[in-house]
């Protein structure tokens, strides 16, 4: 799994195996609440990203190979938490 974006009710599963995503009825706070907080961390009200998978970050983006994310002021620790972690 690369990250999931939140849809409302709905979380949609962006997989590295795959270009196909995976659409599924549970709010992102449901889902990250399930995940694992080494592994994975929220980014932004709709992304919840992993963090083995991200390849940089600037002040408000979160790379992940090709795919860009936005990374909100909200989250703006999250920034802080990856240049300890790197």
């Amino acid at each position: 799994m690369i990250y999931i974006e939140g849809l409302k009710d709905y979380a949609k599963i962006h997989l590295n195996t795959s270009e196909k995503s995976i659409l599924t009825l549970i709010t992102l706070k449901a889902m990250e609440d399930k995940l694992s907080k080494g592994r994975f961390m929220r980014i932004h009200n709709s992304f919840i990203v992993s963090l083995e998978k991200i390849s940089s970050v600037t002040k408000n983006t979160v790379f992940l190979n090709k795919t860009m994310l936005p990374l909100s002021d909200k989250f703006k620790q999250f920034s802080k938490f990856i240049n300890r972690w790197q």
